[in-house]
C-alpha cells in the first residue's frame, strides 16, 4: 500500500517526492496493480457480540418445521476473524443452534449443546432458561409458564438421542463432526467434540462456562420474541452496525492461506510416513523442507489477485455475505470524486442487487392490472 509503513514513500517530504518524479500531494492509502489504483473498500458488518432477535422470511426454508424467528451472534476472536452463529424457533418448541463450516450449515439441538457445554444437570439448566422469565421458570401463567413448557422439550431433546453426561454428549457430537473438521484418526470422538465447541461455538469466549451463559441468553432472547416480550431488532440500524475495515479483511484472508499452507504441509508428511519414507519430510534438511513448501499456495498471488479484482476466492467465505466487490479502481476525474472512494462505507453487493434495505427477497411483482375493451370507433347519436 502506498503511505504504509513499508512504503519507502512514507516519510519522504514534498521537496524530495518531487524530485522522484512522485506526486508532491499524494495522500497514499491505496494499491498499484498493473499501473492502476486500487482501493480496498470498507465494508458494513453486523455488530460483534450483539444478539439480534429477527423475523426472516427465508429461515422457514431450513427445513420443514423453522419458523421465521431466529436469534444471530456475531463472534469476532481477537484476530479479527468471525463466525456467525443462530438459533432457530422450530413448531414443535424446539430450538436449534446454527454454524457454518466451509460455506455449509449444520444444526445441533439446543437440549444436546448445553449438556455438551458444561457437566450439568436436567434441573440446573430448567432453572436457567427460566431465570428470565418473569416469576422464573416456576411461576404460572404468562411467558413463565411458555419459556417452561418450550424448556422442557429442549431437555426432552438429549434425552432422545440416549445422551446423558456431558461425555456423551461430545462423543455424540464428534462422531457427527470428524469429518467435516478434518480430525485425525488417531483422536478421539470425545476430542473432536470439544474441537467443534472451540472452533464453531462462540469462538470470542474461551470458558465453556462463559459460552453455555451466552446459550442460554440467546436462548431466552428467541423465546421473548416468539413470545411478543421483546420487539424484533432492526438489522439496518446503525447502532447494529461496525466497519470492516481494509486491514482487517487483509488479515482474515491472510490467516486462512496461511492455514492452507500448515494443510499442505502436513498433507505431504503423512503421504511420507504411509509410504514409509519418514526421512524424506525431515524438514530439517534443505531438499525435504523445499520439496514440502513447493506444494504450498503461493499467499502472495492470492492477495494480489484479491486486490486486483475484487473477488474472494475462499473454501470457509470468512463469514462474509459477498464473494466480490471488495476493491475498486480510485477514478480521478475530479479531487471530490477521488477522495470519496476514501470515505465511503460500502454495505454489500448483496445490498446493491436487491430493491429493499431489509434484506429479504423482493416481494413478487404485482398481476398486471386487466385490460378495458376498446371504445367503438362510431360516434355515440347526440
Amino acid at each position: 500500500m502506498v503511505g504504509s509503513a513499508l512504503c519507502h514513500l512514507r516519510d519522504v517530504g514534498r521537496g524530495e517526492l518531487w524530485e522522484l518524479g512522485e506526486e508532491s500531494l499524494d495522500m497514499g492509502g491505496y494499491f498499484l496493480c498493473n499501473g492502476l489504483e486500487r482501493v480496498v473498500r470498507m465494508l458494513i458488518a453486523p455488530r460483534r457480540h450483539y444478539i439480534l432477535a429477527l423475523h426472516r422470511g427465508a429461515y422457514q426454508n431450513r427445513g420443514a418445521l423453522y419458523t421465521t424467528a431466529a436469534t444471530l451472534l456475531r463472534c469476532v476472536r481477537p484476530d479479527l476473524t468471525s463466525q456467525t452463529v443462530r438459533c432457530h424457533m422450530l413448531t414443535d418448541g424446539c430450538v436449534n443452534f446454527a454454524i457454518t463450516i466451509r460455506r455449509a450449515e449444520y444444526f445441533i439441538p439446543v437440549g444436546l449443546l448445553l449438556k455438551a457445554l458444561v457437566e450439568t444437570t436436567d434441573r440446573e439448566i430448567f432453572e436457567r432458561l427460566g431465570s428470565g422469565a418473569p416469576g422464573g421458570a416456576a411461576g404460572s401463567g404468562g411467558h413463565a409458564a411458555f419459556v417452561a413448557e418450550r424448556a422442557e422439550l429442549l431437555l426432552r431433546q438429549a434425552a432422545r438421542l440416549g445422551v446423558r453426561t456431558r461425555a456423551q454428549c461430545l462423543a455424540h457430537l464428534g462422531k457427527h463432526f470428524r469429518q467435516e473438521l478434518e480430525v485425525p484418526e488417531e483422536r478421539s470422538d470425545l476430542e473432536a467434540g470439544e474441537q467443534l465447541l472451540e472452533d464453531c461455538v462462540f469462538v470470542h469466549l474461551e470458558r465453556p462456562a462463559d459460552k453455555m451463559a451466552l446459550l442460554v441468553l440467546m436462548v431466552q432472547k428467541l423465546y421473548a420474541l416468539v413470545d411478543g416480550q421483546c420487539a424484533e431488532d432492526n438489522p439496518d440500524a446503525l447502532t447494529h452496525h461496525e466497519v470492516l475495515l481494509p486491514g482487517h479483511l487483509l488479515a482474515k484472508v491472510l490467516r486462512e492461506r496461511l492455514e492452507d499452507c500448515q494443510l499442505a504441509v502436513r498433507g505431504h508428511v503423512k503421504q511420507c510416513f504411509d509410504r514409509g519414507q519418514p526421512d524424506a519430510c525431515n524438514l530439517g534438511e534443505p531438499l525435504a523442507a523445499r520439496r514440502a513448501t513447493d506444494r504450498m499456495p503461493d499467499v502472495g498471488k492470492k492477495l494480489e489477485y484479491l486486490i486486483n479484482t475484487g473477488n474472494l476466492v475462499s473454501r470457509s467465505g470468512l463469514d462474509l455475505q459477498q464473494a466480490a466487490g471488495f476493491s475498486v479502481l480510485a477514478e480521478k476525474l475530479n479531487f471530490f470524486r477521488y477522495l470519496s472512494h476514501f470515505r465511503a462505507i460500502h454495505r454489500g453487493a448483496y445490498f446493491a442487487e436487491i430493491r429493499t434495505t431489509t434484506g429479504e427477497a423482493p416481494p413478487p411483482p404485482r398481476p398486471p392490472a386487466p385490460r378495458l375493451a376498446p371504445r367503438s370507433a362510431t360516434p355515440r347519436p347526440r
